[in-house]
């Protein structure tokens, strides 16, 4: 992977700040956007020694906020090669209990925000020879029956989301942008391995950070479509395949 300029939407904590520290020694330049400046700045001075960082401290909720992102964005960057949508926020309820200003919360900052955030970044993307737009989905999202209960909300604003990219990467992918859509099963909080469920063979029944990272290094470019899409769900052997069913990748995931 040539040095890249990468924006981390979501590059705060949890799996962002794993990506942050994963790419890093493979940026030019990386911006971390998230919510919080404490946890950016911290995420900052770990990964700045291996690449110029910026932060951007933005609540998606509030489009004044976006815009300003937007701007500050391209003060740092005159062109973007990779976007890490990582950001997400999960009301756990039905939809039938849920506040009015939690319903539109979700919406504002997981939809809205973030889909006027990646257009906004269209004039960096078309600066770069190739861009790669990766989402970070619930395995959930990707089924066609099995929908978790509770997590309505969750799985519009992704599906949303979803839908946004491929469309997005119809428009753009002569200007170079293609999309990987992360279909993700339960998530380690931790890298240390005795905190994983394991099921009855003793198979890690939970993914570890690291394998997602290195996923995303060593697979978001092989498709030559403009839509990729890649499933993992557990440590057992699983594997990444196209909207076209071409290009299948089998991938052991920690082998």
């Amino acid at each position: 992977m040539n040095k890249s300029n990468i924006v981390i939407i979501g590059g705060s904590d949890w799996l962002g700040k794993s990506l942050a520290h994963y790419f890093a020694p493979h940026a030019e330049c990386m911006v971390l956007l998230a919510r919080t400046e404490e946890k950016l700045r911290q995420v900052q001075l770990n990964v700045q020694s291996y690449c110029q960082t910026y932060i951007v401290v933005c609540d998606l909720a509030e489009m004044n906020q976006v815009q300003l992102a937007v701007k500050e964005i391209q003060l740092y960057l005159n062109s973007v090669d990779l976007i890490l949508n990582v950001a997400g926020g999960s009301y756990v309820g039905t939809t039938y209990d849920c506040q009015t200003e939690d319903f539109f919360f979700m919406i504002d900052a997981y939809v809205k925000g973030q889909a006027f955030l990646i257009k906004s970044l269209i004039p960096l993307i078309r600066r770069s020879k190739k861009t790669v737009l990766v989402n970070f989905l619930a395995d959930w999202v990707n089924r066609k029956s099995g929908m978790e209960a509770g997590n309505a909300l969750y799985t519009m604003t992704k599906a949303a989301m979803e839908a946004f990219a491929n469309s997005l990467a119809s428009e753009e992918h002569m200007n170079g942008l293609q999309v990987s859509n992360l279909y993700l099963g339960q998530i380690a909080e931790s890298e240390n391995e005795n905190t994983i469920i394991k099921d009855a063979k003793g198979n890690l029944d939970m993914l570890m950070m690291s394998d997602i990272c290195e996923f995303v290094l060593n697979f978001m470019h092989l498709s030559s479509l403009h839509v990729f899409e890649a499933t993992l769900v557990t440590k057992s052997p699983s594997y990444a395949r196209t909207r076209l069913h071409t290009n299948t990748v089998n991938w052991d995931i920690g082998g």
